[in-house]
Protein backbone atom coordinates (compact mmCIF):
# COMPACT_ATOMS: atom_id res chain seq x y z
CA UNK A 1 0.00 0.00 0.00
CA UNK A 2 1.64 3.34 -1.01
CA UNK A 3 0.01 6.57 -1.83
CA UNK A 4 2.47 9.21 -3.76
CA UNK A 5 3.17 11.82 -6.07
CA UNK A 6 4.82 11.87 -9.05
CA UNK A 7 6.16 15.41 -10.77
CA UNK A 8 3.25 17.16 -9.51
CA UNK A 9 2.82 20.54 -10.20
CA UNK A 10 0.37 23.03 -9.07
CA UNK A 11 -0.52 26.96 -9.49
CA UNK A 12 -2.53 29.21 -7.67
CA UNK A 13 -3.42 31.72 -10.99
CA UNK A 14 0.14 32.59 -11.71
CA UNK A 15 1.66 31.01 -8.14
CA UNK A 16 3.45 28.42 -8.18
CA UNK A 17 3.16 26.43 -5.48
CA UNK A 18 4.17 22.79 -6.23
CA UNK A 19 6.94 22.76 -8.61
CA UNK A 20 7.84 19.04 -9.58
CA UNK A 21 7.05 17.30 -6.32
CA UNK A 22 8.19 13.22 -5.95
CA UNK A 23 6.09 12.21 -2.43
CA UNK A 24 5.48 8.51 -1.54
CA UNK A 25 4.57 7.82 1.85
CA UNK A 26 3.80 4.16 2.50
CA UNK A 27 1.79 1.48 4.03
CA UNK A 28 1.55 1.34 7.66
CA UNK A 29 3.55 4.07 8.74
CA UNK A 30 2.99 7.97 9.98
CA UNK A 31 4.63 10.35 7.26
CA UNK A 32 5.35 13.57 8.20
CA UNK A 33 5.14 16.21 5.45
CA UNK A 34 7.23 19.57 6.95
CA UNK A 35 7.75 23.11 5.78
CA UNK A 36 7.80 26.84 6.27
CA UNK A 37 4.67 28.84 6.64
CA UNK A 38 3.48 28.77 2.75
CA UNK A 39 5.58 26.14 1.82
CA UNK A 40 2.01 24.05 -0.11
CA UNK A 41 1.92 21.58 2.26
CA UNK A 42 -1.88 21.74 2.61
CA UNK A 43 -1.79 21.99 -1.04
CA UNK A 44 0.26 18.84 -1.33
CA UNK A 45 -1.97 17.07 0.92
CA UNK A 46 -5.33 17.68 -0.70
CA UNK A 47 -4.32 16.64 -3.81
CA UNK A 48 -4.30 12.98 -2.46
CA UNK A 49 -7.39 12.75 -2.11
CA UNK A 50 -8.69 14.67 -4.82
CA UNK A 51 -9.86 18.47 -3.23
CA UNK A 52 -7.29 19.86 -6.02
CA UNK A 53 -6.33 18.60 -9.08
CA UNK A 54 -2.35 19.02 -10.09
CA UNK A 55 -1.62 20.74 -13.11
CA UNK A 56 0.48 18.00 -14.53
CA UNK A 57 1.95 15.16 -12.76
CA UNK A 58 -0.13 12.49 -11.13
CA UNK A 59 -1.27 11.10 -7.92
CA UNK A 60 -1.25 7.37 -7.56
CA UNK A 61 -3.00 5.26 -4.71
CA UNK A 62 -1.51 1.74 -4.19
CA UNK A 63 -0.27 2.12 -7.97
CA UNK A 64 -3.72 3.52 -9.24
CA UNK A 65 -3.90 6.78 -11.20
CA UNK A 66 -6.36 8.86 -9.57
CA UNK A 67 -8.89 10.23 -11.77
CA UNK A 68 -11.06 13.04 -11.36
CA UNK A 69 -14.48 12.25 -12.67
CA UNK A 70 -16.93 12.04 -9.69
CA UNK A 71 -17.37 8.74 -9.62
CA UNK A 72 -13.69 7.92 -9.21
CA UNK A 73 -13.57 10.87 -6.73
CA UNK A 74 -15.98 9.51 -4.71
CA UNK A 75 -14.40 6.16 -4.39
CA UNK A 76 -11.07 7.87 -3.59
CA UNK A 77 -12.22 10.02 -0.98
CA UNK A 78 -14.01 6.69 0.30
CA UNK A 79 -10.57 5.35 0.79
CA UNK A 80 -8.30 8.91 1.88
CA UNK A 81 -10.11 10.65 4.68
CA UNK A 82 -8.80 14.08 5.39
CA UNK A 83 -9.33 16.22 8.35
CA UNK A 84 -9.05 19.77 7.97
CA UNK A 85 -7.52 21.91 10.08
CA UNK A 86 -10.28 23.96 11.58
CA UNK A 87 -13.33 21.14 12.79
CA UNK A 88 -16.07 24.04 12.00
CA UNK A 89 -15.21 23.52 8.42
CA UNK A 90 -16.17 19.21 8.92
CA UNK A 91 -18.75 19.30 11.47
CA UNK A 92 -22.55 19.14 9.69
CA UNK A 93 -24.46 17.66 12.60
CA UNK A 94 -25.79 19.01 15.86
CA UNK A 95 -25.20 16.10 17.26
CA UNK A 96 -21.59 14.50 18.22
CA UNK A 97 -23.51 10.89 16.87
CA UNK A 98 -25.20 12.16 14.15
CA UNK A 99 -21.95 14.05 12.82
CA UNK A 100 -20.15 10.84 12.95
CA UNK A 101 -22.84 8.89 11.51
CA UNK A 102 -23.26 11.34 8.55
CA UNK A 103 -20.75 9.69 6.19
CA UNK A 104 -21.74 5.92 6.56
CA UNK A 105 -25.54 6.92 6.21
CA UNK A 106 -24.56 8.51 2.98
CA UNK A 107 -22.76 4.99 1.78
CA UNK A 108 -26.17 3.34 2.65
CA UNK A 109 -24.21 1.32 5.26
CA UNK A 110 -25.59 1.18 9.03
CA UNK A 111 -23.93 3.72 11.04
CA UNK A 112 -23.95 1.93 14.34
CA UNK A 113 -20.84 -0.19 14.92
CA UNK A 114 -19.03 2.53 13.03
CA UNK A 115 -20.37 5.41 15.44
CA UNK A 116 -19.38 3.29 18.42
CA UNK A 117 -16.00 2.03 16.78
CA UNK A 118 -14.82 5.54 16.04
CA UNK A 119 -16.05 7.60 19.39
CA UNK A 120 -14.17 5.21 21.32
CA UNK A 121 -10.72 4.72 19.85
CA UNK A 122 -10.79 8.44 20.07
CA UNK A 123 -12.39 8.55 23.93
CA UNK A 124 -15.42 9.88 23.23
CA UNK A 125 -17.52 7.49 24.39
CA UNK A 126 -20.67 8.80 25.57
CA UNK A 127 -20.51 11.93 23.27
CA UNK A 128 -23.46 10.77 20.86
CA UNK A 129 -25.58 13.21 22.19
CA UNK A 130 -23.30 16.15 22.53
CA UNK A 131 -24.25 19.11 20.93
CA UNK A 132 -21.42 20.23 18.28
CA UNK A 133 -20.94 23.14 19.06
CA UNK A 134 -20.62 23.44 23.12
CA UNK A 135 -17.53 21.17 22.57
CA UNK A 136 -14.26 22.36 23.41
CA UNK A 137 -12.13 22.92 20.39
CA UNK A 138 -10.08 19.72 21.52
CA UNK A 139 -13.49 17.99 21.36
CA UNK A 140 -14.33 19.25 17.95
CA UNK A 141 -11.18 18.00 16.43
CA UNK A 142 -11.81 14.45 18.29
CA UNK A 143 -15.32 14.71 17.02
CA UNK A 144 -14.35 15.27 13.69
CA UNK A 145 -11.77 12.87 13.52
CA UNK A 146 -14.43 10.43 14.47
CA UNK A 147 -16.29 11.04 11.55
CA UNK A 148 -13.61 10.21 9.32
CA UNK A 149 -12.55 7.33 11.38
CA UNK A 150 -16.24 6.06 10.75
CA UNK A 151 -15.62 6.13 6.98
CA UNK A 152 -12.82 3.17 7.46
CA UNK A 153 -10.20 4.85 5.04
CA UNK A 154 -7.12 2.65 4.59
CA UNK A 155 -5.41 6.55 4.43
CA UNK A 156 -5.74 9.14 6.67
CA UNK A 157 -4.76 12.88 5.74
CA UNK A 158 -4.23 15.41 9.10
CA UNK A 159 -3.84 18.91 8.15
CA UNK A 160 -1.87 20.92 10.93
CA UNK A 161 -3.41 18.59 13.46
CA UNK A 162 -2.61 20.18 16.36
CA UNK A 163 -3.63 23.77 15.35
CA UNK A 164 -5.63 25.57 18.52
CA UNK A 165 -4.48 22.36 20.55
CA UNK A 166 -2.65 22.61 24.24
CA UNK A 167 0.05 20.51 25.34
CA UNK A 168 -2.36 17.77 26.87
CA UNK A 169 -4.23 18.08 23.38
CA UNK A 170 -1.13 17.63 21.36
CA UNK A 171 -0.27 14.53 23.85
CA UNK A 172 -3.70 12.59 23.29
CA UNK A 173 -3.43 13.43 19.45
CA UNK A 174 -0.38 11.28 19.46
CA UNK A 175 -1.98 8.49 21.39
CA UNK A 176 -4.88 8.69 19.04
CA UNK A 177 -2.74 8.53 16.02
CA UNK A 178 -0.66 4.96 17.66
CA UNK A 179 -3.82 3.62 17.92
CA UNK A 180 -5.10 4.59 14.41
CA UNK A 181 -1.67 3.14 13.21
CA UNK A 182 -2.81 -0.17 14.88
CA UNK A 183 -6.29 -0.45 13.46
CA UNK A 184 -3.80 -0.53 10.09
CA UNK A 185 -4.37 3.00 8.65
CA UNK A 186 -2.05 4.83 6.73
CA UNK A 187 -1.19 8.52 8.25
CA UNK A 188 -0.21 11.13 6.63
CA UNK A 189 0.33 14.60 8.40
CA UNK A 190 1.24 18.12 7.15
CA UNK A 191 2.40 20.09 9.96
CA UNK A 192 4.95 22.38 11.62
CA UNK A 193 4.64 21.51 15.18
CA UNK A 194 8.44 19.43 15.31
CA UNK A 195 7.73 17.60 19.01
CA UNK A 196 4.39 16.56 17.57
CA UNK A 197 5.92 15.94 14.69
CA UNK A 198 8.98 13.32 15.98
CA UNK A 199 6.50 12.16 18.64
CA UNK A 200 4.70 10.21 16.07
CA UNK A 201 6.53 10.23 12.47
CA UNK A 202 8.11 6.65 11.29
CA UNK A 203 9.34 9.19 8.58
CA UNK A 204 9.87 12.77 7.20
CA UNK A 205 9.69 15.01 3.87
CA UNK A 206 10.53 18.44 3.69
CA UNK A 207 8.73 20.52 1.55
CA UNK A 208 10.74 23.20 0.31
CA UNK A 209 10.83 25.56 -2.71
CA UNK A 210 7.75 23.57 -4.28
CA UNK A 211 9.22 20.54 -3.95
CA UNK A 212 10.84 17.86 -1.47
CA UNK A 213 14.20 18.61 -0.10
CA UNK A 214 14.41 16.38 2.42
CA UNK A 215 13.08 13.05 3.26
CA UNK A 216 14.60 9.94 5.45
CA UNK A 217 13.28 8.18 9.17
CA UNK A 218 14.89 11.40 11.03
CA UNK A 219 15.55 15.14 10.60
CA UNK A 220 18.60 16.60 12.61
CA UNK A 221 18.44 19.94 14.35
CA UNK A 222 20.53 21.47 11.97
CA UNK A 223 18.78 20.45 9.03
CA UNK A 224 15.60 22.03 10.62
CA UNK A 225 17.33 24.98 11.15
CA UNK A 226 18.42 24.89 7.22
CA UNK A 227 15.18 24.80 5.93
CA UNK A 228 13.54 27.71 8.63
CA UNK A 229 11.95 25.41 10.51
CA UNK A 230 11.33 26.06 14.57
CA UNK A 231 13.26 24.13 16.37
CA UNK A 232 12.28 24.71 19.91
CA UNK A 233 11.19 21.50 21.92
CA UNK A 234 13.25 19.65 19.68
CA UNK A 235 14.76 16.44 20.63
CA UNK A 236 17.42 15.12 17.31
CA UNK A 237 15.89 11.71 16.52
Amino acid sequence: MTIEARGLEFAYETAPILEGVDFRAAGGEVTVLLGRNGAGKSTLLRQFNGLLEPDSGAVYVDGDRVSYDRGSLRSLRRRVGYLFQNPEDQLVAPTVGGDVAFGPENLGVDPSDRVESALETLGLEGYEDRLCNQLSGGEKKRASLAGVLAMEPDYLLLDEPTLGLDGDGCARLSEDIQRIREADITVVIATHDLGFALSVGDSFAVLEDGVIAHRGASISREQAVEFGLRTFVFEDR
